[in-house]
């Protein structure tokens, strides 16, 4: 091929390589980052999108079947091009839309061959550069070429692409020239005397360590603000309503510092000027938060703000507490996350003074305390002084502290106050509490404001209906004066009195319903009660008990979804998704009416359409005398049932807290106003049924769904099991007949895709009741598990579950340390069938073995590790979770008290196994490693430590220390004594031998021993994981290295001639060298 044709060939293959790299760095981008990936998501499918556009023109090429170099590599590139854009894909979901979890799932499972696939297109785009720049553009005359046959003979495209080719070289060439320019004008400045060539030299340094150092603080900001980051952080204030118009506007009024005077201490005046803390107050439905809202994002706040800072930079926070919400968004800590959270996305030097002052190893940072978390807010706020803060917290009385936490988070905000350059605005309701610690603060209660703006609302609310000007003004008046500032009430009686002009009431009879109505917000809403009609209040009763079981138990707020409201109600099985949409939509209109309007629906979030549907759906709220057959399948997006998952993200709310708090205190004062309609224990089984038809019968699978089950039926399994058990006996045979694309499935990934295609549905089964915690039913249940097709590595990866949840809960329940030894008895089991005698084994290791921890987390692993393993084994899966298992474990010992034991059962595996640990030494050449159960002797001997440190370890060892040997640095994947090729194979005796094995080196005892001697442990709380390493200096390297090197020479070492060159030549590089 000539020099053009071949560039013009190469060319295109560089443009299509740029275009998949560009798609795998979306891809990364979508994976790393914390924030909203719609537009990510976007970048993605455009990058894949253009690639494919490029590969007619790959493809064309690829079919003139060329042998020479460019073109053969040009193959090879598309190949691996094409195979990354295709799954790209797979995991975005292009051929059908999938939902975040199953992405999520997928992109962990495809991640190491996306990584591969990357990593080998990066060398061979390399390669190409070379061959163009360094071997063909050469060849071709640069002034000449646009004017060549062989240029006329491409197509435009290629003519392009080596038009642009040609060009960089002139400007490379051009550039170089200039470069020469320079250097020979430094030289001549040297030869001169006028500058000194080191110091140029150290200027050159010194600006790409500056280059490097921008891009690692990128990263640790980057890094930073996701750990400070909750899901939650915005939920409150994002989910208040904006004000009616027009209202609110008194507070920022031109006469509010003469005039208002006499009612509050003005507020704008305390903007402008003052640096003490002001406190708005209100009764309960006096619409704080609505106000502390509107004054966060008004710009006139930020006007009046401006005289304050007096030229200074200006900050604004602000958080609001949510007694109905997480943990988080109700105590000191999730406030403190927020702001220091607000303040490092504000102000990059704050993140990168934070960042600095943390012990923590690159990449990890602690678990937020709120003593660091405020000392780091502190220093934060003091190195900015060239800035002022303002921060708003709303909701003061709806924080909860168990330990009298009130106290201490005024002091946190009147220290962060006498800072000099912050003030703080926090609203609350007038409770004792408070009263007694903001008493002497500038006040403004909420209730001498409103009086104009609840006269708007009513006033407006009145506009369009059937009455005089005079009727009208009175009666707005009236409900004005007695609303007393409380927002809410006006509110209700305004819908009250509209309700009466509905039903064509005269002047009179408005009055009097006025004038019935009590201006006490309890009293009011006992009376909207009383006036629920009588065959509705167990309709009412029921959804007033769902709302408190939410409230008792956030994590099933499932049970106040639209469609299990739905269900408990449905009196015949539904067969058809437009006859439950219809049923859905009546229950939304039902909430509100049958509850005086106590109660309404509201969206918390929407679902991404899937497409798994039920062929013969049948909602029925009570278990079938037999499992169910369900019919699921794939279906077009256009399908009916995509207006049941709107219903799906509906839940029933109250109309405020006020009425949360008023129902609470029924049952206790005037239980006869509302019954309930079931016993507690009746209700959670009803539910738990519900929702076990909803799911089988139900569109596109929630995973969360199946564990909201669990849950509810852990909270009356003990007052039943029997009935308990047959709930969950039903909700099995469900999760068996779900569509794998339902659950997440692992795609083509060689290694977990057999075993997880067999038992992947009874794995959610299992994990969602582990995550419950009914111990009790999976023991009940055990010899489903134990069954002959139930993979061994099904069984580790729930038992790996249970010890993460140990560590998380600290379980020492009897049924769960039961649970635990026969899961382990139940692995030994399958495993001691691949071992038996006569079955040939051979050594496996993996220097990168990454498995990605499911539950909490927890059970991550990255290193080495090596094993034993029968030939004729097809499935290394089991071995990759033994491992975390291990790591797990250990972390557990350290953590929990009482501590629980390792199963004899596991230890048996693990010996029969033969499974070795990493020892973190810094080599490329060699990896250490010790036997498991050497390593959880060691932690064990250490458990006394209050903190992990860099400790020498005290043990000796009972198996010897393992040398792995590797030739190759390029090990990128599961690898064993089958040959690989060596990358720099050693001087003279191998350097016609392409191919070598990796050299297993077990040390003799004596050896082990003294390597022992200088081991110590790193890791802890930030980690969630125990290592062993081996941080040698100069002099310790050179010892090890003179005492492995012997071991090699021994006649015990059981090496060939050939290893042991390969494994003195590893050793001495790998100890010596790195």
């Amino acid at each position: 091929m000539d020099p053009v044709s071949a560039v013009g060939v190469a060319a295109a293959a560089i443009q299509f390589l740029d275009a998949s790299v560009k798609a795998y760095n979306a891809y990364k981008e979508i994976c790393d980052s914390s924030w909203s990936s719609t537009a990510r998501n976007k970048q993605l499918e455009d990058n894949i999108r253009a690639a494919r556009g490029l590969w007619p023109s790959i493809a064309a090429s690829n079919s003139q079947r060329s042998t020479d170099p460019v073109s053969e590599l040009r193959a090879r590139c598309a190949s691996k091009a094409d195979k990354l854009l295709e799954v790209l894909e797979y995991v975005r979901g292009q051929r059908k839309k999938i939902n975040r979890l199953q992405a999520t799932v997928r992109a962990r499972k495809k991640s190491k061959l996306i990584e591969q696939l990357h990593t080998a297109l990066k060398e061979d785009r390399a390669t190409l550069d070379h061959i163009v720049n360094q071997k063909l553009l050469p060849q071709i005359d640069h002034l000449t070429v646009l004017q060549t046959r062989e240029f006329a003979n491409q197509d435009s495209r290629t003519q392009q692409l080596i038009s642009e080719l040609v060009q960089q070289r002139n400007a490379q060439q051009a550039s170089n020239a200039a470069i020469q320019d320079k250097l020979d004008g430094l030289q001549r400045d040297i030869n001169d005397g006028h500058i000194s060539f080191t110091d140029q030299i150290n200027n050159f340094h010194r600006n790409v360590q500056c280059y490097f150092d921008e891009a690692e603080q990128l990263r640790r900001r980057e890094e930073l603000l996701k750990s400070l980051y909750f899901p939650e952080i915005d939920l409150r204030r994002n989910s208040i309503k904006a004000p009616a118009s027009d209202t609110l506007d008194c507070l920022f009024s031109s006469s509010d510092h003469i005039g208002a005077r006499s009612r509050w201490p003005s507020f704008r005046q305390w903007l402008r000027e003052d640096t003490s803390m002001y406190w708005i107050s209100g009764k309960a439905g006096s619409g704080k938060s609505t106000l502390m809202a509107h004054i966060v994002e008004d710009t006139r706040t930020l006007q009046d703000l401006a005289v304050w800072k007096n030229g200074d930079d200006l900050e604004i926070l602000s958080f609001f507490f949510w007694r109905a919400g997480s943990d988080l968004q109700k105590n000191i800590r999730g406030l403190l996350r927020s702001l220091l959270y607000q303040l490092c996305r504000l102000k990059l030097s704050i993140s990168d003074a934070v960042s600095s002052r943390l012990s923590s190893p690159p990449g990890m940072f602690p678990i937020w305390t709120e003593l660091d978390l405020l000392g780091h807010i502190t220093e934060a706020i003091k190195a900015a002084q060239s800035t002022r803060f303002c921060i708003f917290i709303d909701g003061l009385d709806e924080f909860q502290d168990p330990n009298d936490g009130l106290n201490s988070l005024i002091d946190n905000l009147n220290r962060l106050q006498d800072l000099g350059n912050v003030k703080v605005c926090v609203s609350s309701r007038p409770e004792l509490a408070l009263v007694n610690r903001l008493h002497g603060l500038k006040q403004l209660r909420l209730q001498d404001l409103n009086k104009d703006d609840i006269s708007k609302f009513v006033h407006q609310s009145f506009l369009k209906r059937n009455l005089s000007d005079d009727d009208r003004d009175r009666l707005v008046e009236e409900v004005v004066r007695r609303a007393e500032g409380v927002f809410l009430w006006a509110s209700l009686v305004t819908h009250s009195l509209i309700r009466g002009l509905q039903a064509h009431d005269d002047p009179d009879m408005m009055q009097a319903r006025l004038d019935l109505l009590p201006t006490d917000m309890n009293k009011l809403f006992e009376q909207m009660l009383s006036n629920v009609d009588e065959v509705h209040r167990e309709s009412l009763a029921l959804y007033v008990q769902l709302m408190m079981l939410k409230a008792e138990d956030n994590r099933i707020g499932i049970v106040t979804g639209i469609p299990i409201v739905a269900m408990l109600q449905l009196r015949d099985p539904i067969n058809s998704y437009e006859e439950f949409a219809n049923e859905c939509e009546r229950k939304v209109i039902q909430i509100e009416s049958r509850s005086a309007g106590l109660l309404q629906s509201s969206v918390e979030a929407g679902l991404e359409q899937e497409t798994i549907i039920n062929d013969q759906p049948c909602f029925n709220p009570k278990l079938p005398q037999k499992p169910q057959q369900l019919n699921r399948r794939p279906c077009d997006t256009n399908h009916q049932h995509s207006k049941i998952l709107d219903y799906h993200a509906q839940r029933m709310e109250w109309i405020h807290r006020s009425a949360f708090e008023f129902f609470s205190g029924l049952n206790e004062q005037k239980p006869q106003l509302l019954k309930p309609s079931f016993t507690r224990k009746e209700l959670l089984r009803r539910i738990s049924e519900s929702l076990v038809s909803y799911i089988g019968a139900a569109p596109d699978l929630n995973q969360k769904d199946v564990i909201d089950v669990c849950t509810i039926v852990s909270m009356w399994y003990d007052d039943n099991p029997t009935e308990a058990s047959a709930v969950l006996d039903e909700l099995y045979f469900t999760c068996l007949q779900l569509s794998l694309d339902e659950i997440g499935d692992s795609g083509n990934d060689t290694v977990i895709q057999p075993a997880f295609a067999v038992y992947g549905r009874e794995l959610l089964f299992w994990n969602a009741c582990a995550f419950a915690h009914q111990w009790s039913y999976i023991l009940s249940r055990a010899y489903r598990i134990s069954i002959e097709t139930t993979p061994d590595f099904a069984i580790l990866m729930l038992l790996l579950f249970m010890i993460d949840l140990a560590m998380c809960f600290v379980i020492t329940d009897e049924s769960f340390i039961q649970l635990i030894n026969t899961l382990a008895e139940f692995a030994l089991q399958q495993k001691a069938k691949k071992y038996e005698v006569g079955n040939a084994t051979h050594m496996r290791f993996d220097p990168e073995l990454r498995w990605n921890g499911h539950g909490h987390g927890h059970g991550n692993f990255d290193d080495h590790v090596s094993w034993k393993e029968p030939i004729s084994s097809e499935s290394t899966t089991a071995m990759a979770i033994l491992p975390c298992i291990v790591g797990v474990y250990t972390y557990v010992q350290w953590k929990t008290s009482p501590r629980p034991e390792l199963p004899k059962s596991l230890i048996a595996l693990i010996e029969m196994t033969d499974l070795y640990m990493p020892v973190k030494l810094k080599s490329e050449r060699i990896y250490v490693q010790i036997s498991a159960t050497d390593w959880i002797k060691m932690i064990n001997q250490r458990i006394t430590k209050v903190t992990f440190d860099a400790y020498t370890v005290a043990a000796s060892v009972s198996n010897p220390i393992r040398v792995v040997c590797v030739p190759s640095i390029k090990l990128d994947g599961l690898v064993d004594t089958s040959e690989r090729a060596i990358e720099t194979p050693p001087e003279g005796v191998l350097a016609t031998q392409k191919l070598t094995r990796l050299v297993f080196l077990d040390l003799s005892l004596a050896t082990s021993d003294k390597i022992v001697s200088l081991l110590g442990f790193g890791g802890g709380d930030d980690t969630f994981r125990v290592r062993i390493h081996l941080n040698l200096n100069r002099q310790q390297r050179g010892e090890v290295c003179e005492m492995i090197l012997q071991e090699i020479g021994s006649e015990t070492s059981g090496l060939n001639e050939a290893q042991r060159v390969i494994a003195a030549t590893c050793v001495r590089e790998g100890l010596l060298n790195d």
